[in-house]
């Protein structure tokens, strides 16, 4: 396959007189935007997002193949801690650790980049090398570990479909932006002072720390849980859990329409494809996919067109049944909803819905059979109802001790294609092995997604405007275009695990 290396220096001021310096087979020269926008082959370069929009705004278009090398970085790590924290994390640095000996070419390129200093042809030449061999480097890493034709498959097409969302940017309605600020700050404040009250804790917003604390407080065992299990399924604290992630909603609703320029009608997020352990797509500045349901009606659709949000429907289910194979999980899964099914039939009637939702996931993602009683009688779901509602998964029990098993032996978990998550140390903790099966499950759902978008990508009439964990917010002037759609979603799946399901999703509702 035919590789460019291409850097910039960006003019802040004034983006038409950025800079673009490109070198491949044919030698090193600069180009112009317009010539990268139009570039065939694969383009390896670093801090992509910094000029996909100028690109796409002064060429008309973006190159089809580019390798963001600290995309790749990430991809490619062990350690799950470089996802939390790449944003502070200079590429060009991480470059000189790699290659030190080419201290000097770093150093000197990054004053060129930052503007330290003009702009010096020979150092950019020289940096290019650099470049070239730290993806070399990278691929290394991904061959070994199982990364690469994910990567080249499936992420660099996901590159393309994020960058152009974040450069074609997304309608605002800027008199909904300034009447939800105040309204924002209202509920958050309202909702601060109510944990105060009902829990009796300070009157500011619960760090981490706190809310550990107060969990540890109530006998959470957090040796035995993740954090974020605790935040989701322990019914010791859920009602303060609860709270606590509806404030923090609140608190990112709030950062993200302060951030919003009144006077802009669009709105330009970074789509990060590498989001979070399991690879699932993120949005930053602004956090869109933090807004509380109640303001996403600030976003809306370019005239002439409407906007449709379609969802695949009890996703990680399907996953879960299609990988272990479980005829339980078949049946219900082909339920038209599963958890109320799952609450007739297997809880015999009792409890809520969303309790049976909460503990049917809470046992999918890896709370212990004897802990599943304590949350079910927190829904008012009885003991013995719970221990046989959960014996009847006998096949989905042996594949995750199969999964477990494979993940102490050979240090790592994947899903279909890549994605593993290892663990530290001689053998795995109880975290981890909690972790293993969420990586397993989601890490299929993130790959089955971003097919989807792939495959949308190639359908006319729609612009695809926000992806949202595991469905889609487009904008389209036709009848038909939610129908196809729902249609790719569904057929996607389906082909995904060769037909031993048949995926699910609707339109759904995406604002209040």
């Amino acid at each position: 396959m035919t590789i460019a290396v291409i850097s910039f220096v960006k003019n802040f001021s004034s983006p038409s007189n950025s800079r673009y310096f490109l070198s491949d087979i044919a030698g090193f020269r600069e180009v112009t935007n317009e010539y990268i926008s139009n570039y065939e082959g694969y383009a390896i370069v670093h801090d992509y997002w910094m000029i996909c929009r100028d690109i796409f705004m002064h060429a008309g278009g973006l190159p089809k193949k580019i390798i963001d090398l600290d995309e790749f970085r990430v991809l490619v790590s062990r350690n799950t801690k470089d996802r939390l924290k790449r944003e502070k994390v200079d590429i060009i640095e991480e470059i000189n650790k790699t290659f030190p000996i080419n201290y000097n070419v770093c150093q000197s390129y990054k004053k060129v980049f930052y503007g330290e200093v003009d702009v010096d042809i020979e150092t950019i030449e020289l940096f290019h090398e650099t470049l070239r061999n730290y993806y070399v480097e990278l691929c290394r890493h991904a061959h070994i570990n199982g990364e690469f034709h994910r990567f080249i498959e499936i992420e660099v097409p996901c590159q393309l479909i994020c960058s152009l969302i974040s450069s074609q940017g997304l309608p605002v309605d800027n008199e909904r932006i300034s009447r939800f600020r105040e309204q924002a700050r209202h509920d958050y404040y309202t909702s601060l002072r109510d944990i105060s009250d009902t829990f009796d804790v300070p009157l500011e917003r619960p760090t981490n720390n706190d809310v550990e604390r107060y969990a540890k407080a109530k006998g959470v065992d957090f040796d035995e849980y993740s954090f974020d299990f605790v935040l989701n399924f322990m019914p010791q604290v859920r009602d303060y859990t609860e709270a606590v992630l509806a404030l923090r909603e609140l608190d990112l609703t709030r950062g993200v329409l302060d951030s919003i320029a009144v006077k802009d009608s669009r709105v330009h997020p970074v789509l990060d494809t590498q989001g979070s352990r399991t690879s699932r797509i993120s949005v930053r500045s602004p956090f869109l996919q933090s807004l509380a349901k109640r303001y996403r009606s600030i976003l809306c659709a370019k005239d002439g067109f409407e906007l449709c949000y379609v969802d695949f429907d009890q996703f990680e289910v399907g996953i879960m049944a299609a990988l272990s194979g479980d005829s339980e999980l078949l049946d219900l899964y082909s339920e038209q909803d599963m958890y109320e099914t799952f609450r007739e039939k297997h809880l015999n009637g009792e409890g809520s819905r969303q309790a049976a939702k909460i503990l049917f996931l809470a046992y999918a993602y890896g709370m212990k059979l004897n802990n599943l009683p304590i949350v079910g009688q927190k829904f008012g779901v009885s003991r013995s109802t719970i221990r046989d509602a959960f014996k009847k998964f006998r096949r989905y029990e042996i594949w995750k001790q199969e999964v477990l098993r494979r993940f102490g032996k050979t240090g790592y978990v994947s899903t279909s294609f890549g994605n593993r998550y290892y663990f530290k140390g001689s053998k795995p903790s109880n975290k981890d092995r909690l972790s293993a099966i969420s990586q397993v499950v989601q890490g299929e759902g993130s790959l089955i997604f971003k097919k989807t978008l792939i495959q949308l990508s190639k359908l006319d009439g729609i612009e695809m405007l926000l992806p949202m964990h595991d469905a889609l917010l487009f904008q389209h002037s036709s009848s038909t275009a939610p129908i196809a759609v729902t249609d790719v979603f569904i057929q996607t799946m389906t082909d995904h695990f060769e037909g031993r399901i048949k995926g699910k999703a609707s339109v759904e509702g995406f604002a209040v």
